[in-house]
């Protein structure tokens, strides 16, 4: 079914001869469809209420769409200032400071590239430096060796630790040899048992 074609009435026009509104066609036409619905006999007040009601409804009609395009708007400039700082040839190797100008704040895209002229630029051995430090290596609980070479650990199991080199004894010593042999038998008794 072909709907009518939305038309202005002799009635609206002649009501609103002195409103603000009267040379708005989409206020007209809500008007005359709004008036179209009241009964022919209705009084003037309640044509008049309808004038007020209709002019209510299309300012905020008016003012919602203002608003929805200002946001829009604002939503595309933002996007453009924020790609003219990241795209500029200035933030190449400058990269943590663009960013910061582009998305920390509202800085204008002309000002953030000059600051960014003047911004040192990072070097690989800084982008480096700023890695966080690798973790320690988690700590083997368990009684150590008399020599400190090893550790026996809870599940019995042994591992051999990294110490300084022990300080050359005089020739002729066979305590290093007693030692190591002592400790031999303990780590092979922990790995047997």
């Amino acid at each position: 079914m072909i709907e009518p074609k939305p038309t202005i009435t002799a009635e609206a026009l002649a009501l609103c001869r002195d409103h603000p509104l009267a040379e708005d066609t989409g206020f007209l036409i809500q008007l005359s469809e709004s008036l179209a619905r009241l009964h022919p006999t209705a009084p003037l007040s309640e044509r008049l209420a309808i004038l007020n009601k209709t002019t209510a409804e299309h300012a905020e009609r008016a003012d919602a769409d203002a608003v929805a395009k200002a946001r829009a708007e604002s939503a595309k400039a933002e996007r453009e200032r924020i790609a003219a700082i990241l795209r500029s040839p200035e933030a190449n190797g400058r990269m943590a400071t663009a960013m910061a100008l582009a998305l920390d704040g509202d800085t204008p895209a002309d000002a953030a590239i000059a600051a960014l002229k003047a911004a040192p630029k990072s070097s690989a051995l800084d982008a480096w430096s700023q890695q966080p430090a690798p973790a320690e290596p988690p700590a083997v609980a368990g009684p150590r060796t008399l020599d400190g070479e090893g550790l026996l650990t809870p599940d019995g199991s042994f591992v051999t630790v990294a110490a300084e080199p022990a300080p050359v004894k005089a020739a002729g010593s066979g305590a290093k040899a007693l030692w190591r042999k002592a400790i031999a038998e303990v780590n092979q008794k922990a790995k047997a048992g």
